[in-house]
């Protein structure tokens, strides 16, 4: 099986999380990353996925005996880089749904910003109801144009892409796995990433397991099975 190589060892459980290989052009570009097909997949948190990818670096990948690997092996959810792309280009195209009814509410509230302006030399009863539609509000709180930056510049992808014009190359579709240490903390875990020299919380993983209660117990079950110390 193919890893990225550990750089630590901690005495806490540890677990092998699938990433899928992905090799494609886009145009004249090239693009090769480690998308998350693991826990990422037993999750409703579509953004994650994003959010835990990482560019390909071939040096960091070796391979080892399955036999010899200890750890919790989580199985990936596919092997299909076709499969995947398609998954990223409709969640891209959600995005772009989103988007558009938010930047709709920014511009209704630019026009109130220009009914105030209207009125601002006139105090009267109209001005002072425009006064309080102005109350602070944060209309992308989801961080909807982040996301969408990220796929298009990470990834290459928007709503407007088509699978087809994408140019699938050789190497897509291995499964490297990502070693992950996994304390527990009551109710709750920290992640930390072992291809880091030193112990290196995963924010991301992190945040993944704890914001899914389902998920949360089910990683917990897993190192319970494997080391029978563990209890929730």
């Amino acid at each position: 099986m193919l890893i990225l190589k550990p750089k630590i060892k901690l005495k806490i459980p540890l677990i092998l999380e699938p990433l899928l290989r992905l090799r494609y052009r886009i145009g004249f570009r090239k693009y090769d990353l480690l998308v998350d097909v693991g826990l990422s997949e037993l999750s409703s948190q579509k953004h994650m996925k994003i959010l835990l990818s990482r560019k390909t670096n071939e040096k960091e990948i070796v391979e080892e005996q399955k036999p010899i690997i200890e750890g919790i092996i989580i199985d990936p959810a596919h092997s299909s880089p076709e499969k995947l792309l398609n998954e990223l280009i409709a969640y891209a195209y959600e995005l772009e749904i989103v988007s558009k009814k938010i930047s709709a509410e920014i511009s209704e509230y630019a026009k109130k910003i220009t009914m105030w302006n209207k009125y601002m030399r006139f105090p009267n009863t109209s001005a002072k109801s425009i006064m309080k539609m102005l109350r602070r509000k944060v209309f992308d709180k989801d961080g909807i144009f982040m996301l969408k930056g990220l796929l298009k510049e990470g990834f290459g992808i928007s709503a407007k892409i088509r699978l087809e014009k994408i140019e699938v190359l050789e190497g897509s579709g291995q499964i490297v796995y990502l070693p992950l240490y996994i304390e527990v903390l009551g109710a709750k875990v920290e992640v930390f990433d072992a291809t880091f020299p030193e112990k290196h919380l995963s924010t991301p993983y992190t945040s993944l397991i704890n914001n899914d209660i389902e998920l949360l117990k089910e990683i917990v079950r897993k190192i319970k099975e494997k080391t029978e110390l563990v209890t929730f």
